[in-house]
């Protein structure tokens, strides 16, 4: 485990984010599409694209935790590379690029004047909070308030609960740096998406903080809750993944069962929740932003 905090440690300093994810990554969901620096921002942190490499990792650690030599060979491994996502190659990432786009499209035709940062759209800094670096966690969120301040927003619009938190409840504490920070759920409250046929799992950031869960049920049109929904929401099993992926994965299978009484389709609207179920699999995991249009 020391192994892993020492490269995304040193990933931070690298790349401003834990996985060690380019520029040129996070902002190729916007690739042809032309966007413009705003005071009302469309901010993703790059969680979304995070997703298919933290699938990946988690996988590798988990199959790496199940041999013999798994110390050694993960320290190993880990001293070789130069970021986790250099570990973790990855085939087709146009379906989160796509939940991207699918959320600015709809939030355009409410906002006229949506931004974006492009490569001043940095990770949120939530992975570091929630393991417990908080010198990591601070110096981060000190870049990100002053990215913010550099370019002059004043409204910052989320697609995922972990950066909602963060930049929403946590920048006005480590920062003297305050923006208005919305959901897009909360933005989106006339729209009607049809979810007949699926079972809803709320992420924990959502049913615990600023009615989000609410926003969101509002918008899904004919979803179904399992009785463990709203504040009293079981787990993902995230965001510990990389760190105690059977762990993770066996929180995940519980949540999971729950959810399959009920439905076989199951609904999601964060990132890491996506990755988790995923990869217990045996269930059709789908993001509201595959449904939003």
């Amino acid at each position: 485990m020391k192994d892993i905090i020492s490269i995304i440690k040193e990933n931070e300093k690298r790349y401003l984010n834990p996985l060690g994810l380019d520029k040129g990554t996070i902002v190729r969901w916007a690739k042809g599409m032309d966007l413009v620096r705003s005071e009302t921002v469309f901010y993703t942190g790059g969680l979304y694209q995070m997703v298919p490499y933290i699938e990946k990792f988690a996988s590798i650690m988990e199959k790496m935790y199940g041999i013999s030599s798994t110390t050694i060979g993960i320290a190993r491994l880990l001293s070789r590379a130069k970021s986790l996502a250099s570990l973790v190659p990855v085939g087709n990432t146009e379906r989160y690029n796509k939940i991207i786009r699918n959320i600015f499209t709809v939030l355009r035709t409410r906002i006229n004047e949506l931004g974006y940062l492009w490569e001043d759209d940095i990770y949120s800094g939530a992975l570091y909070y929630d393991l417990g670096l908080n010198r990591t966690f601070e110096s981060h969120i000190k870049v990100v308030s002053d990215i913010m301040r550099r370019n002059n927003v004043k409204k910052v619009i989320t697609i995922d609960p972990h950066t909602n938190f963060v930049l929403r409840e946590l920048m006005p504490k480590y920062t003297d740096f305050d923006v208005e920070v919305l959901h897009y759920t909360e933005v989106l409250s006339d729209l009607s998406i049809k979810a007949d046929g699926y079972v809803l799992h709320e992420p924990c950031y959502m049913a615990r903080w600023y009615n989000l869960s609410d926003k969101l049920c509002s918008i899904l049109n004919g979803v179904k809750k399992p009785k463990t929904s709203g504040t009293y929401t079981n787990c993902c099993g995230g965001p510990i993944e990389s760190l105690f992926p059977k762990i993770a994965k066996r929180i995940a299978n519980n949540r999971l069962r729950e959810l399959r009484k009920i439905s076989e389709n199951v609904l999601v609207s964060c990132p890491i929740c996506l990755a988790n179920l995923s990869r217990a699999g045996g269930a059709n995991i789908v993001d509201v932003g595959e449904v939003i249009l």
